[in-house]
């Protein structure tokens, strides 16, 4: 191959198996991956210094699927519940603002903190036949 050349692989870099249940870290995904296992876990932990959080609230396609109170905990994307094709996921944390103020301290002012956004591709799985 030429050196001025370099081969890039299209397809997404996490396959995610025909298994039951998958388990994945949700930070360390890339920005899509494919969904196939039935149930796919997805694990987070979050460091946010000098602010109490709220809840973390998961959505697909701009609907709320999971709120968790804790900046660590496991969201699960039930496959059979998606369309085939792609869909986006996203993370938002809501925490106070740390300022100390009157107004912080009893949760009238909070902070949004909003993720990146992943794109999951689900695609239908040929059936299993038992013989």
């Amino acid at each position: 191959m030429d050196e001025n050349f370099v081969e890039v692989n299209n397809t997404p870099s996490v396959e995610i198996t025909d298994a039951a249940v998958q388990s994945e870290d949700l930070l360390t995904l890339p920005d899509t991956f494919s969904l196939f296992a039935r149930t796919t876990l997805l694990k987070y932990t979050l460091t946010i210094e000098n602010q109490d959080t709220i809840h973390v609230t998961f959505y697909v396609d701009d609907k709320p699927i999971k709120q968790i109170p804790a900046l660590q905990g496991t969201v699960s994307l039930y496959a059979p519940a998606f369309s085939e094709g792609y869909h986006k996921l996203r993370m938002e944390v809501i925490t106070n603002t740390g300022t100390g103020s009157l107004a912080d301290r009893v949760g009238a002012e909070l902070m949004l903190w909003k993720s990146r956004e992943w794109t999951f591709l689900k695609k239908r799985v040929a059936p299993q036949y038992l013989f």
